[in-house]
């Protein structure tokens, strides 16, 4: 009996069905992560956004991180005048 041989699209190497139906694809192991892009930008514009506008995701950030920027700022002003290394300052972190 004959054996079927399915090679990859890209390079022509033996390999394998990934998908079925009408979305198989004939890959090899190093293309099997290959991505179309065509598909990748349908699917990519059907994605909805987290966030309907820069200040609300600018509001997100702040509420997430605000606290933790100030503190480091904070404790970059509380630096300590005297140093090891020539004039620059030495911080409590």
């Amino acid at each position: 009996m004959a054996e079927i041989v399915v090679t990859c699209e890209f390079c022509g190497r033996p390999g394998g069905m990934i998908g079925g139906g009408i979305d198989a694809r004939a890959r090899c192991p190093v293309h099997l992560d290959v991505v179309d892009a065509e598909e990748w930008l349908r699917s990519r514009a059907a994605m909805s956004a987290m966030f309907e506008s820069e200040q609300e995701a600018l509001a997100h950030f702040w509420a997430d991180y605000g606290a933790g920027l100030d503190l480091v700022r904070e404790l970059q002003r509380e630096s300590v005048s005297d140093t090891d290394c020539g004039d620059v300052p030495v911080t409590r972190h």
